[in-house]
Order: C-alpha cells, then structure tokens, then sequence
C-alpha cells in the first residue's frame, strides 16, 4: 500500500530572507537560499531554492513575520 506524500506550501516575503547588517539594520542580500525540510538537521527530506535578484532594507526581524503555510 502506498502513503501519500504530503505536499506543503509556504507563502514568504522579501523581509524573511534579510540579515541583521554590521550598520544595524536588517538587509536582504542577492544570491540563492537553499530551502531544506526534514524531521531534524540530520534528515533532510526535501530541497528547494530560490533565488534573490536584488537588495533591500527591511524594518523588522525576519522571525516577527508571520508565515502562511498550508499542508495538504
């Protein structure tokens, strides 16, 4: 019998992906981010990655934003 693979989506923002900068302010740096989900850091089950064409500024920390996600 086969178990269905649960699919998950997860809508994030700009804002999430920035970094706490040396002159004090949360900044989004250009390059790929490698995406991993697993039940631990030691069983990675699935990789994604996106890609960041651009900087930016952001005026909070990224773990304030709330992030929609839905498993089906």
């Amino acid at each position: 019998m086969k178990h269905a693979i649960p699919k998950a989506s997860f809508t994030l923002s700009a804002d999430q992906f920035a970094l706490w900068s040396r002159d004090g302010a949360w900044v989004s740096e250009p390059g790929e981010i490698e995406l991993m989900v697993g039940s631990a850091s030691g069983d990675i089950r699935g990789r994604a990655s996106v890609t960041i064409d651009g900087e930016g500024r952001g005026s909070i920390a990224p773990a304030a934003i709330p992030t929609r996600s839905k498993v089906k």
